[in-house]
């Protein structure tokens, strides 16, 4: 597997992620200043959903970036098989095989925050 573009395309996704959060950082809405209490409440709240789903997409590329940089870009974090080729293709980012990051969804979808 040729890493050279995967670690291009993921450390331009980062740089782009960081991009986001400075301008939402630096930004507040002034819009805000225009709305209704609820409005302005609403887009806080998705404000805030968008700075947390940002943070983590830095930091899900960021543990990429370093897996490369230690040769285990590729390798299941759970299991320790390979992560298949079309899965890190759709997501670059992918820390799990296919089945260890199913079940790991399904304990959390049953409460079980262990995994």
């Amino acid at each position: 597997m040729k890493l050279a573009p995967i670690r291009l395309g993921l450390q331009t996704e980062l740089e782009s992620v960081l991009r986001w959060l400075a301008a939402l950082d630096i930004a507040p809405s002034r819009a805000a200043e225009d709305l209704d209490a609820i409005a302005e409440a609403e887009a806080n709240e998705a404000t805030v959903r968008l700075r947390a789903d940002l943070r983590a997409k830095a930091a899900r590329v960021g543990v990429a970036l370093a897996r490369i940089a230690e040769g285990r870009y590729g390798i299941c974090s759970t299991c320790g098989q390979h992560i298949g080729p079309g899965r890190l293709s759709a997501i670059p980012d992918a820390e799990r095989c296919l089945e260890c990051q199913t079940e790991a969804e399904r304990h959390v979808t049953q409460g079980d925050r262990r995994v």
